[in-house]
This record gives structure tokens, sequence and C-alpha cells, in this order.
């Protein structure tokens, strides 16, 4: 069988390569809403990842909030789950967030302005987030639609396996290299207001207790792409299947 012409073989390859990118990015969305929703699951994480040993130890310790360790789980879950909800929705309400004690008497603000300006602009790196994504789960079938109409051959399982691999590969080698806090590190130097707070000890940032920062990062991380990218394979596999069926 000839080879098609190489424009259209570029053609080609560009709207698979656009198609994958914005199945995944719709995917990682996607994923992030019905996270959000959730909480993204730190109650599970509050004992998992010792949340709760790191605020038993350093609450005690803040130079500026007391009592925090006296909260409960629920109380901390409440927090966290209301700081979701400002950064996806309504950074507004991040000042006047406060924590309780047991009895549900106030304790304090939970945030200070420079934790509170760092907040608002994760709000807005997710604003951006939210266009990104919300474009791609438009674009995504209408893409996956030219495709079918256009009667692009299916990329071979070995192509798109290998170039997992050499992405997953780099990862892994810049994680390994550098190390997963120094990546975490650098990626806020880069793309945080070099004039705005956002590394915070322990002891003078509630936030940053009740997360263990970044391990709960971390773990959000892990639990966002191993649902993200089985949703984006299915995508591609109805898609395959779709492909198939009308090329018979």
């Amino acid at each position: 069988m000839a080879r098609p012409p190489e424009p259209r073989r570029a053609a080609r390859a560009i709207g698979w390569g656009t198609f994958i990118f914005s199945l995944l990015l719709a995917a990682f969305w996607l994923t992030w809403l019905a996270w959000s929703s959730a909480g993204f699951s730190y109650g599970f994480w509050h004992e998992a990842v010792g949340l709760d040993d790191n605020i038993a130890e350093f609450g005690p310790q803040n130079r500026y909030r007391q009592g925090f360790e006296k909260t409960t789980e629920a109380e901390r879950i409440r927090l966290f789950e209301e700081i979701v909800i400002a950064i996806n929705r309504d950074p507004d309400r991040l000042a006047g967030l406060t924590y309780h004690a047991p009895g549900g008497r106030p304790l304090g603000r939970l945030l200070r302005p420079p934790e509170v300006q760092h907040l608002e602009d994760v709000a807005w790196l997710v604003g951006l987030f939210r266009v990104a994504g919300w474009t791609a789960v438009v674009l995504t079938p209408l893409l996956g639609g030219l495709i079918l109409h256009r009667r692009w051959a299916l990329p071979t399982w070995r192509s798109l396996a290998t170039g997992a691999g050499v992405i997953a590969a780099a990862v892994t080698a810049l994680l390994v290299i550098a190390g997963p806090t120094t990546v975490f590190y650098h990626l806020h130097v880069w793309i945080f207001p070099a004039e705005h707070q956002w590394f915070f000890y322990y002891q003078e940032s509630l936030m940053s207790t009740m997360m263990r920062a970044p391990v709960l990062f971390g773990a959000i991380a892990v639990q966002w792409a191993v649902t993200a990218l089985p949703l984006a394979v299915l995508g591609l596999l109805v898609h395959r299947g779709l492909h198939r069926r009308l090329r018979r």
C-alpha cells in the first residue's frame, strides 16, 4: 500500500496528537472535579500519610495561632473541604475561615494574610485550568469526529505505548535525579509571583501543618493520576471502537 503524501501524514500526526492531548486534559479536568467534590479524600489521607501526627507535633509550636492540635479530624476535614471549595470557585471566603474546639468554640482564624494570598494565587491557577479543561471537554469529541470523518488511520498500540513510556521515563528520571520535593519547589518558583510567599514553615502556617506540605500533595497527585489516566484510556478505546466500525 502506498504511503500517503507527507503533508497528509503530518496533518494526521498533528490531528491525532492534538486529540490525545485534549483527551488527557479533559480526563484530568473531569477527575479534578470529581475529587474536588470528595474533598480529595482528606479524611483517608489524614492518618494514611501522618497528617494527624504532623498536627499533633507542630500545632502547639505555631507562632501565630494556638490550639489547632485540639481540633477533631472532622473539623480538619471540614476546613480542607472549605479550602477546596474556595480555590475552585470562591477565594473570597478564605480570609474568614475559622477553626473550632470539639465543643464548637471558635479558636481563631485558620489562615494568615500571606497564606490567603498564596491560595488566591492557586485559585487563579485553577481558573486557568478550568478554562483549559472545559475547552478540552468540548474540543475532544469535535477532534474525534474530525478524525472519523477524515478516516485517518489509527495509531498502533505499540506507538502509543512507546510515546507514553518515553514521557513516563522522562518524568521518573526527573523525580529520581532532582527529587520530588525539589521539583515541587521549582514549579512554585516558576508559576507563582516572585513577591508572593509560597513556602511556609510548619511553625508559622496551619495550612502547611494540616496538609503536611508537600506530602499530601504528592498523595493527591498519585490519586488523581490513577483515576484520570484510565478515564483517558477508556475514551481512546471508545474512539477506536467507533473508528473500526466506520471503516468496515
